[in-house]
């Protein structure tokens, strides 16, 4: 029998020190996003808030964060961010729709020429320590 050892979760500071990590992600996301005339193929006349959180939920990953989330709220507008537990809490991670498009609800248009930076990545304490099946049933979308 194989016994599976928990790795201990990670801490704030080792998060901070993939927010260079999360905004070249967002940059690539940025990058690739083809929207001519306010339309791109694939994402119609939505922005990219969607894409940019499952890539930093990604990079977290690949970084060995383990309770990672995407999650999906309506913040004044509908938006897509990332949820992470590490060692002291809950915390969210987002770099604002505003640094890169504008519009409102499903309509948004790119900025040109935008520059992702490790500044534009917001990390937001949102709780505090719970169990990793508690901040699946509290942040988890249904």
């Amino acid at each position: 029998m194989k016994l599976e050892i928990p790795m201990p979760m990670k801490s704030v500071s080792e998060l901070i020190s993939t927010l260079p990590h999360l905004a070249s992600v967002a940059q690539g996301v940025y990058d690739q996003w083809e929207q001519v005339d306010g339309f791109d193929v694939e994402l119609g006349s939505g922005g990219i808030c969607q894409d940019v959180a499952s890539a930093m939920a990604s990079r977290l990953g690949e970084s060995g964060f383990e309770d990672v989330l995407v999650v999906s709220a309506a913040v004044g507008e509908n938006h897509v961010f990332v949820m992470a537990l590490l060692d002291d809490g809950v915390y969210q991670i987002d770099i604002s729709p505003y640094h890169y498009e504008t519009g409102g609800g499903y309509v948004w248009e790119k900025k040109p020429e935008v520059k992702f930076a490790p500044e534009m990545v917001s990390v937001l304490k949102v709780d505090g320590v719970i169990s990793p099946d508690d901040f699946v049933e509290r942040y988890a979308e249904s």
